[in-house]
């Protein structure tokens, strides 16, 4: 058995401006460096044997705040990446909406068939994360782990281990930023503890999945 704790990355200064950002990079934003110190604090009486990390900066930067008392390794994993978009990628939501009306319409509506302009189809995050996820558990037998990823990567993942069927993507919860779940994986039985739990962040608001098209 290994025990799982799934971790999206802080809030970065593109998220405040709602920038897409698939293969780029922003900084962790005031808020996400308060929410990287909530999370060093949540965890901070927590045994973790590892952590394996997107290598992009606003998700290691997360990984390294879990890590800081536990002093837990961080190894990345390049399939733990957020989707890459293409052409499209550093772009504002609305203008990507405006400019990418097929992609923006399949992402709203039909998740699952999303085909980025000159970067990945869903189809192929989808096949990473769950890859990478049963790479991590099988190095991990009888040890507690955490996984620090990106939205839509993970919501890929959760999708795979709630439903195992990429067209549930719709009706697999998006997780918040900073937020925590944790998880029990045993012989491919997959049990949730928590789910999207990011109490340890004061004022925290729910949000659901970016839309397009509200």
């Amino acid at each position: 058995m290994v025990k799982v704790y799934i971790v999206r990355h802080c809030p970065t200064e593109g998220n405040a401006v709602r920038v897409f950002q698939g293969g780029i990079d922003t900084p962790l934003s005031k808020k996400g460096e308060e929410c990287k110190e909530l999370l060093s604090v949540r965890f901070r009486n927590i045994h973790l044997d590892k952590i394996y990390s997107s290598p992009q900066k606003r998700a290691y930067l997360t990984a390294e705040g879990v890590a800081l008392y536990n002093k837990a390794p961080i190894i990345t994993l390049d399939g733990l990446k957020e989707i890459h978009i293409g052409e499209a990628d550093g772009k504002p939501w609305q203008y990507i909406a405006e400019n990418y009306r097929d992609f923006a319409a399949k992402w709203d509506n039909e998740p699952w068939l999303v085909t980025s302009p000159g970067g990945e189809t869903m189809a192929e995050v989808y096949e990473r994360m769950k890859n990478s996820f049963l790479k991590a558990v099988s190095e991990s037998e009888n040890q507690t782990i955490a996984i620090v990823s990106h939205g839509c990567a993970l919501h890929n993942l959760m999708c795979y281990l709630i439903f195992n069927d990429i067209k549930k993507l719709k009706e697999t919860d998006f997780l918040n930023h900073a937020s925590v779940s944790l998880l029990t994986y045993d012989n491919g039985e997959v049990s949730f503890e928590y789910y999207n739990d990011n109490s340890h962040i004061i004022g925290a608001k729910p949000v659901s999945r970016p839309l397009f098209y509200p």
